[in-house]
């Protein structure tokens, strides 16, 4: 599909989506780029349905979501703030959080104004990201990203946004992982990986030290 066809048909839908309507800034040719607190804001699909684009399939009050096939010349930027209140800074107003040249507006949303006391934010999934076929038409490339940059000489290292994969969700992909990455161009920077609940809820603490050999490195 072509570029000005791709972004017709998002423009025209973006109405219908409160995801892209309330999170994302959809007015530069380029990129798609969208604001995410995580599971403090109850109205925000998760990750895992974003990246496999099942929001009109799963998420409740997202059925006018659709599945977006971007050009090779687009990319989609998943910016996760790293505290818990910093998405009221720019709520209903998503369209003024990027500069000109795509890079993020408010200073709010990348100082430390939030750090001094900073409940980090926490992004639960229940299925390894990047594990589905219709992330592929993500074809431009994939940044998930937080939108402070740390200094870990003077910040703790909760100072990030936290992935984490949910308990009790190991055979719903036969994995505990986080990500599951087959894509290319995909950017990770900033965030934390965390598998703890799900690896604790299925593997009991007396077989812990051989979970490796029963499981594989590649699904722990």
């Amino acid at each position: 599909m072509a570029l000005a066809a791709v972004w017709v048909v998002g423009l025209l839908c973006r109405g219908s989506c409160h995801f892209l309507d309330e999170h994302c800034y959809m007015s530069d040719p380029q990129r798609i780029t969208c604001l995410l607190q995580g599971d403090s804001e109850p109205q925000e699909p998760g990750l895992e349905h974003i990246l496999a684009q099942t929001l009109s399939e799963m998420v409740e009050g997202h059925t006018g979501c659709p599945q977006m096939s971007l050009s090779p010349t687009q990319i989609i930027e998943l910016y996760l703030l790293p505290c818990d209140g910093m998405f009221d800074t720019v709520r209903n107003n998503i369209d003024h959080m990027l500069n000109p040249d795509g890079s993020l507006y408010n200073t709010h949303l990348t100082n430390n104004y939030f750090l001094e006391n900073c409940n980090q934010s926490k992004f639960t999934i229940s299925h390894a990201l990047f594990d589905d076929f219709a992330t592929t038409k993500f074809s431009g490339g994939i940044h998930l990203k937080s939108t402070v940059e740390i200094d870990y000489a003077k910040h703790p290292y909760d100072f990030r946004p936290m992935i984490q994969r949910a308990a009790d969700s190991f055979y719903n992909d036969g994995t505990c992982n986080v990500i599951n990455n087959g894509m290319h161009d995909v950017g990770i920077k900033g965030v934390e990986l965390n598998n703890q609940d799900c690896v604790d809820t299925q593997v009991p603490a007396s077989q812990m030290a051989g979970a490796l050999k029963k499981y594989g490195p590649d699904t722990m």
